[in-house]
């Protein structure tokens, strides 16, 4: 369900889920028919990167991700 959620948002976040303090988020960088070969993210101090934050960078990072894609040859039909 988590990986479902993912693909629909386009990227995923972390708090503390890795190690106590440390939030993130992060987008997939695409190529070809659908072959994730990279990611942009943002790592931080947890009480730093609240849930607005972390949700904000990670509509950044997936919309700077998929225009990244795009230019490496990502073909946006493949997108479900």
């Amino acid at each position: 369900a988590e990986i479902d959620a993912v693909r629909v948002c386009g990227y995923a976040t972390n708090r503390e889920g890795w190690r106590v303090g440390v939030a993130g988020a992060a987008a997939p960088v695409f190529v070809g028919r659908n072959n994730a070969i990279a990611a942009l993210a943002i790592v931080g101090l947890a009480d730093r990167l609240d849930d607005d934050k972390l949700k904000s960078s990670g509509e950044l990072l997936s919309k700077i991700a998929m225009e990244l894609s795009v230019k490496l040859g990502y073909d946006l039909r493949n997108q479900a």
